[in-house]
């Protein structure tokens, strides 16, 4: 049986939230969608996600703040998706608790690696043989990316 990871996604856009929930759909990814401005304590303690995805795009310090706030009561992975490219953002977001940060626009199956990863690392116990299916954790024969092949 395939685990269905639980991804809290923090956006205030209605429309990049839709692409978002489509891109991890196709992972079978559990997505729970709530704006930033939503209290997400509440949210957190009822959902229990493995994953937040926080879109942080305005210029605005409530990002940052919603960052660190959730960080003080959470160990949850926090991936950072922002079309900021500044390296002061990404180091700001990264002192502030984010495990990864993301440039958009961005490829779609790096976006999901980097989700794949995240998780990953965040529960080893099930990646070694507890909650994956037994095909996610054969060796791969063979990866194939548009126009790169690695047999």
């Amino acid at each position: 049986m395939v685990q269905s990871y639980k991804i809290l996604l923090i956006d205030d856009d209605e429309n990049s939230a839709e692409e978002f929930k489509k891109i991890l759909a196709k992972q079978h990814y559990s997505v729970k969608q709530i704006t930033g401005t939503e209290n997400q304590y509440v949210i957190m303690g009822n959902e229990r996600p493995h994953l937040i995805i926080m879109e942080i795009s305005d210029v605005s310090v409530a990002g940052f703040d919603l960052l660190k706030d959730i960080r003080r009561e959470s160990k949850v992975p926090i991936i950072i998706v922002s079309t900021r490219d500044a390296v002061l953002d990404k180091v700001l977001c990264f002192e502030l608790g984010a495990d990864d940060y993301i440039v958009m626009p961005f490829d779609e199956s790096e976006f999901l690696a980097r989700v794949k990863a995240v998780i990953r690392r965040s529960t080893p116990g099930e990646w070694l043989g507890g909650l994956d299916s037994a095909e996610d954790n054969l060796p791969l024969e063979k990866v194939v990316y548009p126009e790169l092949s690695i047999n």
